[in-house]
């Protein structure tokens, strides 16, 4: 064995990356559509209105739920149809043999409504009796913008390039060029890059083109029937073979002409024989919309941003108002990076913020440039330039901004960002993209930054120090409400049929529970003892349709409303992905793309940020759950903000833990009793103590307790990544899913219980052989075997990689 290769400086390499997106007419996104017409018409009235509106759909349903204050009185049924039917939407035939049916009908879908007022709690804490410029943040949160200048709208090109082409696919639905076209469809893209030593990033060529777009039936089916309003000579839709020409020629190629890379020349230039096309690759796509899959709003978040390109703090943005600052700080961090990449003060520019609910100033701002900062300029000098020409306030924000105008509805599909700033009647859409000059401070240095804020040293790569946050939910929160669910009905049928095909989405508001989705399996499930049981288990046992009411937990396993929107699996996705495959040749059973990460900053090679919020959270429902602190309800937010020091070889050292946020539900202080509160309970009567003492017991019982217990550091040639090795290396048809759901799936300890394997992909001790790697699988940062590789040099790897069998699991 060779000695280990001599560490160089920081030298070029090429690498792929894929980013995705989805159609106007995918479900997830009609329903982040519907979710941002209901805001508009709020918006459009009362400039003021507090909306937080989620909205699913299902086979021929809509259902918009949330919390509305507004001086607007809505038609929520016109506003839904409007969209369907904006979209193109207009057949729906209950039978997933159908050719006829598109998935949804603005003319017969069943619209339903769960709409009550914003919470008091939440108003009088940020923002009743404020100014505009003091409103707090409407939650807490951690929010992302990032920037690069690959392309002329400072945007990653892989995305940029699969949001456009789901564009132009449907701008020629809608023309009528490719009328056999319908709404919904996903596209994709590869790119080969080159990262030059300085951080910055070139795309070479265009590796891999998938687009998956649902269409009319070939060769039968007829325009008049298929476009509704059509009143032209008869056609009939062509072959498979022909409508993938002409994708190719109307879509791929005239999209590519259109987007400018920085060095002025488009995109086509890179596009070619080595590119690799696929077209509906899975074969036909007829069933579509919400027949196909169920939708919910919010569920696009990568798609919304920067197609896996930065970071994401969580949160999505369709359906909220400015207060929340999920939405308003996103905007502003992408108006920070692109101002920053634009200026020319880095090639690449990645900012985060993080708030507290009710709290008007940011908690914290972390800058990162990967390297590529230009001119004199340090990372702590261009967080400081940040600080002294942006106000991060949420109604700062909301007035630099122009978001308290009806215009969300046009933001809601094909992503918030890389967008055409416009004025329209009066109106401003994507201001955030009108970045600020910063071109003043390419000539200073960092003693002329400090006469604006303060000093920093300039250093080739050397260590800094940086401030970072994560946040996380209890499992009463609504959401993860909704992912147990979810899992728990996965588990119910994985315990019959390990084979189960399962999709199935949850969405709750006040006392309902609807589950939707598709399931194919030999199980026979009973849904609602399924969600009335993890509703039970989680805690939820009273609900009082009464905002004032002190005694509602806000839902109730005895009382409330089950709703069962399920069918089958398409038989179009079961044809080109399972259906007479061997297990281990299962297709992927959709596009997309997936990221793994882990650190050696703490014992389990979690994020120690990350892995506090989680464990914050998991120890509110321990003590709850005890009766230790049985005045705490299930709901309840965590985030955690620390300070890093980053070592010149690029890992991370938390030094401090600068700032703790708890918010949690909980029975009135000095009035709820035990008995009444805690179902069940028979022991000595109690009552619920004071805020103040609240206060103590979670910080000594809680935040103490957790922090004892995280121990810090100071204490793929292998990987077959095919789904059906996966499913098989990680036990993963066993019925495990719903312990998964909530407080994290990774960074938890690997145990086998009653036969069955928990956490599997934790299964391995850290070998040494990376740092901080956001590699394609958890597992391959953690991985014992993987230490031989730690005294090869490039020479050996290489030579390993081709005498191992990886073609048969990779793409070459």
């Amino acid at each position: 064995m060779a000695e280990p290769a001599q560490k160089k400086a920081r030298t070029s390499r090429t690498f792929l990356f894929s980013s995705e997106s989805v159609n106007e007419g995918h479900p997830d996104k009609i329903c982040d559509q519907v979710s941002d017409a209901v805001l508009d018409a709020c918006l459009k009235v009362d400039p003021k209105s507090k909306v937080a509106c989620e909205t699913a759909t299902k086979d021929n349903m809509v259902m918009v739920a949330g919390e509305i204050t507004t001086e607007a009185k809505l038609d929520y049924d016109k506003v839904v149809r409007g969209v369907v039917a904006q979209i193109g939407f207009d057949s729906f035939v209950d039978d997933l043999s159908s050719v006829d049916s598109k998935g949804l009908s603005h003319k017969s879908c069943e619209v339903l409504v769960r709409i009550n007022k914003q919470s008091p709690d939440i108003a009088g804490g940020v923002h009743v009796n404020k100014e505009d410029l003091d409103v707090g943040a409407g939650d807490q949160g951690i929010m992302f913008g990032y920037a690069s200048d690959e392309t002329s709208d400072c945007m990653p090109l892989t995305h940029s390039m699969a949001t456009r082409l789901g564009k132009t696919l449907t701008d020629v639905r809608k023309s009528g060029e490719c009328w056999w076209l319908r709404p919904d469809g996903k596209t994709q893209v590869t790119i080969e890059y080159l990262q030059h030593p300085d951080g910055s990033v070139e795309p070479k060529k265009i590796h891999t083109v998938v687009i998956s777009t649902q269409h009319a039936e070939p060769l039968k089916a007829v325009r008049s029937k298929e476009c509704e309003g059509y009143k032209g000579a008869e056609m009939t839709a062509p072959s498979m073979e022909q409508m993938n020409k002409e994708i190719e020629e109307k879509v791929i190629k005239r999209t590519l002409e259109q987007i400018k890379l920085k060095n002025g020349q488009p995109a086509i230039s890179l596009y070619g024989s080595h590119t690799h096309l696929h077209i509906n690759p899975s074969g036909k796509f007829i069933i579509g919309g919400p027949q196909g899959d169920a939708g919910l709003t919010g569920r696009k978040i990568i798609i919304d941003t920067y197609g896996g390109w930065g970071a994401h703090g969580g949160g999505a943005f369709s359906g909220k108002d400015p207060t929340k600052v999920d939405r308003s700080a996103a905007y502003i961090c992408r108006q920070m990076a692109r101002s920053v990449v634009s200026s020319g003060l880095s090639a690449r520019c990645l900012v985060q913020l993080s708030y507290a609910i009710g709290v008007a100033k940011p908690l914290s701002l972390f800058v990162e440039t990967y390297g590529s900062e230009k001119t004199g300029l340090t990372v702590n000098d261009i967080t400081s330039i940040l600080k002294i020409e942006f106000d991060c306030r949420p109604g700062a924000i909301a007035q630099s901004l122009a978001l308290r105008e009806p215009k969300y509805q046009e933001t809601a599909a094909y992503c918030h960002f890389g967008r055409e700033p416009v004025t329209k009647n009066g109106i401003k859409y994507f201001e955030w993209e009108n970045a600020k000059d910063l071109a003043k401070y390419k000539s200073m240095d960092t003693t002329q930054v400090e006469a604006a804020l303060k000093p920093a040293q300039k250093k080739a790569r050397t260590s800094r120090t940086f401030l970072f946050s994560s946040e996380s939910v209890n499992e009463g929160h609504p959401d993860k409400i909704c992912d147990q669910v979810s899992d728990a009905v996965l588990d119910a049928c994985l315990k019959v049929d390990p084979k189960s095909k399962v999709a199935c989405e949850t969405a709750t508001k006040d006392n309902m529970v609807m589950v939707a989705g598709e399931i194919t399996t030999e199980a026979k499930l009973d849904y609602d003892k399924v969600v009335r049981g993890v509703v039970a288990q989680i805690g939820f046992d009273s609900f009082v349709d009464d905002l004032s009411s002190v005694d509602s937990k806000g839902l109730s396993h005895k009382s409330c409303e089950v709703l069962v929107r399920i069918n089958k699996q398409s038989p179009d996705i079961a044809g080109g992905v399972h259906v007479n495959k061997e297990d281990l040749d299962v297709g992927a059973g959709d596009q997309g793309i997936m990221f793994g990460y882990a650190s050696d900053e703490t014992s389990d090679c979690m994020p120690l940020t990350h892995s506090m919020a989680t464990r914050l959270g998991k120890t509110l429902t321990d003590v709850r759950k005890s009766g230790e602190c049985w005045w705490l309800r299930p709901d309840g937010k965590t985030q955690v903000t620390i300070e890093y020091l980053q070592h010149p070889d690029g890992s991370v050292e938390p030094k401090k833990i600068h700032t703790v946020v708890i918010s949690t539900q909980h029975a009135e202080p000095l009035k709820a009793v035990r008995s009444k509160e805690c179902e069940g309970y028979k022991g000595a009567e109690m009552t619920a103590p004071s805020m103040e003492q609240m206060n103590k017991e979670i910080e000594e019982k809680v935040i103490k307790r957790t922090l004892e217990q995280i121990k810090l550091k100071n204490g793929q040639i292998e990987f077959d990544c095919r789904p059906g090795a996966i499913a098989q290396s990680l036990a993963l048809r066993e019925p495990k899913y719903q312990e998964t759901a909530a407080y994290c799936h990774f960074g938890r300890e690997p145990v086998t219980k009653n036969g069955i394997k928990y956490f599997e992909w934790e299964n391995a001790k850290v070998s040494g052989a990376c740092i901080s790697n956001p590699g394609p699988v958890r597992s391959a940062c953690l991985k014992q075997d993987l230490a031989k590789y730690k005294s090869m040099d490039t020479t050996q790897v290489e030579a390993a990689l081709k005498a191992s069998t990886y073609l048969a699991k990779w793409v070459d």
